[in-house]
Formats: C-alpha cells, structure tokens, sequence
C-alpha cells in the first residue's frame, strides 16, 4: 500500500490494512493476554473475557494453577501478574497460551 493509498482510506474511515486476521475467539484470548503480560498491573482476566468472550480463567485454568505453582505468576480470582522470577522467562510463559 503506497502512503497516497494510506492517507485515502484514513480520511475515508476505512482501515489502511492489506491484510486483516479475523482471530476466533481463543486465539484473541491469547493475543490479549501475551499483550498484557508485561503491563505492571497484569492481565485482568474480565478484560479478556469481555473482549473476546472466552472465560479466560476456566480456559487457561491448568497453565495458570502449572505457573502459579511453579511462582511464576501470582494468580488473584480474576488477574495474574509476573514474579521477578517470571519476568525473566516472560517471553517462554507468553508462549504457554498460545
């Protein structure tokens, strides 16, 4: 896409994207809470659900309890945040939700 046909499709509202990934529902989970991993507050699981329907909590609920066990997430009833300890392998734990 040239910069010419960029700037036209912003100032007409349209989405300057070639290509555009329609996610199912599972696979947006995951995308969101890879995004929120290293945020300082964690990743709010209610946020997840609202934004891509799937109750992350039961869905993640074995790889969550596995990391929580393991200390490399401090898991509330509804976020997880990384330890110190985590934050070392953020990228290996990001992987374990895909």
């Amino acid at each position: 896409m040239s910069r010419g046909e960029w700037e036209s499709a912003i100032e007409s509202d349209q989405l300057p994207a070639i290509d555009v990934e329609q996610l199912k529902p599972a696979q947006r989970a995951s995308e969101l809470i890879m995004l929120q991993l290293r945020l300082a507050g964690g990743v709010e699981l209610s946020a997840i659900e609202r934004l891509s329907g799937v109750d992350s909590m039961n869905h993640f609920r074995a790889t969550l309890e596995r990391l929580a066990k393991l200390k490399l997430i401090i898991l509330s009833d509804n976020s997880f945040c990384l330890t110190d300890k985590g934050i070392e392998i953020a990228d290996t734990i990001s992987a374990e939700f895909l």
